[in-house]
């Protein structure tokens, strides 16, 4: 009998050893995907094209926490049905139920955490390592913490990071030496910790769409320094430096007649109405003014072009336009609404209106010439019987049917990657069309033909 026992713990201790090399390897495969997807969606602006088309940041949300928390289910049930179904003596042994709610919590806990490592790291690849460190980390941490006495317990500054705080729980849940308290006590520190991370990420990730703070927190807090220490500069917009470059500016009368009429329209008088748009960017030393207190209006089926040289702010003003950076000062009125006024509904309305296609092509690489169209038709509210009938005649207008409509954009050329940019911006028949040099990258025969 002595025998069989010692054979029983020695077997027993050996198949905990490899879980827990293991378990929390498996339980974490999501973690780079997730570091991966929402660093790259916001670097390559595909987060900007959502919400240009009128996406909502609460949705987005939702889907990547919804997504990654499916990922993360069938990697995590898959490896502990595949220990149970082999007998494994750890798993079968277990208090399921303290298993299935630490499992639960923790799978909450990456996606929090996840969304925080990748606002506070810059470059993809350091992005992904951060997170294959992180399960590396983990693996030796659970070792280390198996032989902490059980008796004293782990010290409260180890509770409050996530991955101590499930490799703790793993190892007593294994051993079945956990009492109730100690699970419940770790699932609220993975819960709020995670939330706080993740909170944290939202933030940093909301500051990079809509203010020019950069995409990560070390050039956001660092920008937020150097424009404390720049209080002449950022008073930029009523000082000496702006007064003289006003005084510098050349005014014809063809632009005074402009301003003039612009003036004396309404907000609703013209589908576009412009009033002394003006944009700086304070990032920048000193402040740079990009758009210099613009005025003009445009009228109901008429094609409008802004001319000038590189830097002199198109991109900058049609961005306002559409909502995706925010005014200093001034007013633009989209069809009666006020894109300058983030506080309210007014850019939500202004977006229902309005398609955008940008200076550079923002597309899903995995993503087939189909599956982008259907994506923003259903954003732009096109009705699902309609949806598939629009698709396809849209992307035989910009001639991407045939075997490219099912082809992925990786595989698209430039010219044909800028056709679908130019599709994504007509679909769903907005009233008001903003082009960023549309014909970038197109053949001569498609620029010069009926395409436009």
């Amino acid at each position: 009998m002595p025998y069989l026992r010692f054979e029983r713990d020695w077997r027993f201790e050996e198949q905990l050893t490899w879980l827990l090399n293991y378990f929390p390897v498996m339980t974490m495969l999501a973690l780079p995907g997730i570091v991966y997807i929402v660093g790259m969606e916001l670097r390559e602006k595909l987060i900007h094209a959502i919400i240009g088309q009128n996406g909502s940041l609460l949705a987005y949300w939702s889907a990547v926490y919804l997504f990654h928390y499916a990922v993360y289910s069938a990697f995590t049930t898959a490896f502990v049905l595949f220990q149970y179904i082999f007998g494994s003596i750890v798993i079968t042994n277990c208090n399921f139920g303290q298993l299935f709610a630490m499992l639960i919590v923790w799978g909450y806990a990456q996606i929090g955490f996840g969304i925080f490592l990748s606002m506070i790291l810059k470059r993809t690849r350091l992005q992904t390592l951060s997170a294959y460190l992180v399960m590396l980390l983990l693996m030796g941490i659970t070792q280390a913490i198996r032989w902490i006495d059980s008796s004293e317990g782990l010290p409260y500054i180890l509770w409050l990071f996530p991955p101590t705080a499930f490799a703790y729980s793993l190892i007593l849940i294994l051993r079945n030496a956990a009492q109730p308290h100690t699970i419940v006590m770790a699932c609220l520190n993975m819960f709020w910790t995670s939330s706080l991370l993740g909170l944290i990420g939202i933030y940093i990730h909301y500051q990079s769409l809509y203010e020019e703070t950069g995409t990560f927190i070390s050039k956001y807090l660092l920008n937020k320094v150097l424009c404390k220490c720049r209080k002449k500069n950022k008073q930029i917009g009523s000082s000496k430096y702006t007064t003289y470059a006003r005084k510098k500016r050349i005014v014809d009368s063809d632009v005074l007649e402009e301003e003039t009429r612009v003036n004396a329209l309404n907000k609703n008088d013209m589908p576009v109405k412009i009033v002394g748009l003006r944009k700086i960017f304070q990032q920048a030393s000193p402040p740079k003014v990009a758009v210099d207190g613009i005025t003009f209006a445009i009228d109901y089926d008429e094609v409008f072009s802004l001319l000038g040289p590189n830097g002199a702010g198109k991109t900058t003003s049609i961005q306002i336009l559409s909502g995706l950076i925010k005014a200093t000062s001034g007013n633009a009125f989209i069809g009666g609404f006020d894109v300058t006024d983030h506080g309210n509904e007014n850019i939500r309305n202004v977006r229902r209106i309005t398609g955008l296609c940008p200076q550079f092509d923002v597309v899903w690489p995995k993503l087939t010439v189909k599956e982008h169209l259907l994506f923003y038709a259903r954003l732009r509210g096109v009705k699902k019987k309609y949806e598939m009938a629009i698709v396809q005649d849209i992307a035989g207008q910009v001639e991407l049917g045939g075997d490219d409509f099912h082809r992925q954009a990786s595989k698209l050329s430039g010219g044909m990657k800028r056709r679908l940019s130019i599709a994504i911006a007509i679909i769903g028949d907005p009233s008001i069309l903003y082009f960023d040099e549309p014909t970038t990258g197109l053949d001569p025969e498609t620029k010069l033909g009926g395409m436009y």
